[in-house]
């Protein structure tokens, strides 16, 4: 305990002396603590010799570690308080850095070794692409991963392009409105994410493992799409239209516009959150009863009770993923590994059932290896997360 101690101290005097604010006293104390035995030197010389420091620092900034930090603090003292503490600029740049110094220099780890052979198979795992699929009217099946813009399709009453890794839909001549559309569904696989403009000029951002069915080119009273999975949608207003999305277990009718519906069958909870405008839920149980949401709501459902939950949030802590960010609401560990799967097309296995409903909070880019977020979540929660064959596998270390 006493040499965790002794090199989360190191740590923190080394990010001050790189960051340019360390003080005369901080500099002798690290200098000093250098001296003290030869394996002390070269484990420092180490650091400093690390070309990739810097850019690993900066890395690591941009991660919301502050809580993770106080975890880690509290692990090491045994506090049982529960405050909210204000963690100065210095210490969470510290705190971010804690783990990749110890991997770089060998704190911690410089006399187990590192498992070679897990450590190559994780960083094979790349994070996800814009990729999916085109379903037409459940036979023809087109692929979009192809970044070269094309027109896909064009049938005399929508055009179809796939423009930019996005898909496009627009609507002919109003002559031809009345006629009924056929069946689309854009698929997008695990490891993957895309964006879609419907015919009536809706945006949808699909998250990956996600599927979005809807008519080509919308007819009748209503505009209604069907989800399976995750996706923000940015709808195009029309009163005398309304637009409703269909998931197995409700029904979104949308008053305004900026929403994100989340509704994987392997998890057991929805949930629908919205940024701005209003929406109205009908659970498919209910169909009788609407649940009106108001900007920064939340509405959640257990589908194991059938039992459904409003809150108010922070709804831009819940959408940041189609702008490239995974955020972390006090989630438990189950929860914040599914994103990750989906994410980098890996499964999950839980050797500790206890780890399961750790708790963390924070936020990391989409882009990052998948082996700097998993030590991130190591800091200070008491697990250990292995990867191997492209499953994560959760491990206690008590």
């Amino acid at each position: 305990m006493k040499k965790v101690e002794e090199y989360i101290r190191v740590s923190e005097l080394l990010v001050r002396q790189i960051a340019g604010i360390s003080t005369n006293a901080e500099n002798l104390e690290l200098e000093q603590w250098k001296y003290n035995s030869e394996e002390n030197e070269k484990l420092l010389l180490r650091m400093y010799d690390d070309v990739n420091l810097q850019e690993k620092l900066l890395q690591y900034t941009q991660l919301n570690t502050a809580n993770a930090w106080v975890n880690l603090r509290n692990e090491i003292y045994s506090t049982s308080s529960k405050k909210q503490f204000k963690i100065p600029l210095w210490t969470r740049i510290a705190a971010a850095v804690v783990l990749p110094l110890m991997i770089v220099s060998g704190l911690l780890l410089f006399n187990r070794g590192l498992n070679n052979n897990a450590q190559q198979l994780s960083e094979a795992i790349t994070p996800g692409t814009k990729k999916a699929v085109l379903l037409i009217n459940n036979k023809e099946v087109l692929d979009l991963s192809n970044n070269s813009d094309t027109t896909l399709l064009l049938d005399g009453l929508v055009s179809v392009e796939n423009k930019q890794a996005a898909l496009i839909y627009r609507q002919a001549d109003k002559q031809k409105q009345s006629k009924r559309g056929g069946w689309h569904t854009v698929i997008v696989p695990k490891g993957g994410e895309y964006k879609l403009t419907l015919s009536d000029g809706t945006n949808v951002w699909l998250n990956s493992d996600s599927r979005l069915s809807f008519i080509s080119s919308f007819t009748g009273k209503e505009r209604i799409v069907q989800l399976e999975g995750e996706a923000y949608f940015d709808v195009s207003h029309n009163p005398n239209q309304p637009f409703i999305v269909e998931t197995n277990d409700m029904k979104v009718k949308v008053y305004g516009t900026g929403f994100n519906v989340k509704s994987y069958d392997n998890e057991s909870v929805d949930q629908v959150t919205l940024v701005e405008g209003s929406v109205g839920i009908k659970l498919v149980r209910e169909a009788y009863k609407e649940i009106r949401l108001n900007p920064d709501m939340q509405f959640c459902l257990n589908k194991d009770t059938s039992k459904g939950v409003l809150k108010s949030v922070i709804a831009g802590n819940y959408v940041g993923w189609k702008d490239g960010v995974f955020q972390f609401n006090d989630e438990d560990l189950e929860s914040v590994l599914n994103k990750l799967a989906r994410w980098y097309n890996v499964e999950v296995k839980f050797e500790s059932v206890q780890a399961r409903s750790i708790r963390f909070s924070g936020e990391v880019k989409r882009l990052s290896q998948l082996p700097q977020v998993l030590e991130l979540l190591e800091i200070g929660s008491g697990i250990k997360l292995e990867v191997s064959n492209r499953v994560i596998k959760v491990k206690s270390l008590e």
